[in-house]
């Protein structure tokens, strides 16, 4: 990884899982109903340790192809997971 790379936190935000980032922030913000982020409930110290980095992970997550994000193992599809990241933008994180 670049040094760009490391100082926007990416490789905290891969190790996490963008969806499953995504998916807690949004259980975290919005709605305490959401629930797929609980497969991996370890990763939530992370969450906490990079919430300076949220905002600006949400931007880019908003511009991914929605392909990407399918690939992953809480059971959401990647337009759900860019969706959650738009309204996610649209709160005081």
């Amino acid at each position: 990884m670049n040094e760009k790379t490391n100082s926007s936190g990416h490789k905290s935000l891969y190790s996490m899982g963008v969806s499953w980032f995504v998916s807690y922030c949004y259980y975290d913000k919005i709605d305490r109903t959401h629930k797929n982020w609980e497969k991996y409930p370890e990763r939530v110290s992370s969450y906490t340790r990079t919430a300076h980095y949220h905002r600006f992970w949400l931007e880019k997550v908003s511009g991914m192809n929605p392909k990407n994000l399918n690939k992953n193992e809480i059971g959401l599809t990647g337009d759900e997971v860019i969706k959650m990241a738009e309204a996610l933008l649209q709160t005081d994180l």
